[in-house]
């Protein structure tokens, strides 16, 4: 491939950049702000690599945007967080009394 615009070579695969300052903060750019539709207020992820690598993630998502995510996996009623904690509450005391030998089928390794 021939280029013969050069001021275009010259910016091919260029990556915003952003200085730290004593405080120890940056300035998100423009362009990524934008990207990530971050508005003032937003907060962000950082997930560091092992080998010096850093990924920078938008917390902007609203409970409005996650309703009905998990719809494909559960079609049955609404459930309660009293009931969710219940169902926990009663499975825990199940595997316990399994694992204790105190009621017949699988023991908590899932051994038989």
């Amino acid at each position: 491939m021939i280029v013969r615009n050069f001021s275009k070579v010259r910016t091919m695969g260029r990556q915003p950049t952003a200085k730290v300052t004593a405080k120890g903060q940056i300035t998100i750019p423009k362009s990524v702000r934008e990207k990530l539709n971050l508005q003032p207020g937003d907060k962000v992820r950082f997930e560091v690599d092992d080998d010096g690598g850093a990924r920078m993630k938008a917390m902007n998502r609203s409970i409005d945007d996650i309703v009905g995510m998990l719809k494909p996996y559960y079609d049955g009623p609404a459930i309660s967080v009293e009931e969710m904690n219940d169902a926990i509450a009663e499975a825990a005391v199940e595997r316990t009394e399994r694992a204790l030998g105190l009621l017949p089928g699988r023991d908590a390794a899932g051994d038989d």
